[in-house]
């Protein structure tokens, strides 16, 4: 756990709403051109390479992936 106060919060969460934006984006254009919704496993084998993703720790990058087909 981070605190909003602590000196790497800033950074993680930047990095954690670009990785936010990358994801969201490969879903909502998949779903726009396609017509297909993707899973969780499907948008980890998309954005894994990607350096927002590379960016953040494995739990934070997780947490992130588990959250967006919630919103």
């Amino acid at each position: 756990m981070i605190e909003r106060t602590g000196p790497r919060f800033q950074r993680l969460d930047e990095a954690a709403f670009a990785l936010w934006n990358a994801v969201n984006y490969l879903v909502r254009r998949s779903f726009i051109f396609q017509g297909i919704g993707l899973d969780n496993a499907q948008v980890f084998h998309r954005i894994k390479m990607h350096e927002a993703y590379q960016a953040l720790p494995r739990n934070v990058r997780n947490q992130v992936l588990l959250q967006l087909p919630q919103a």
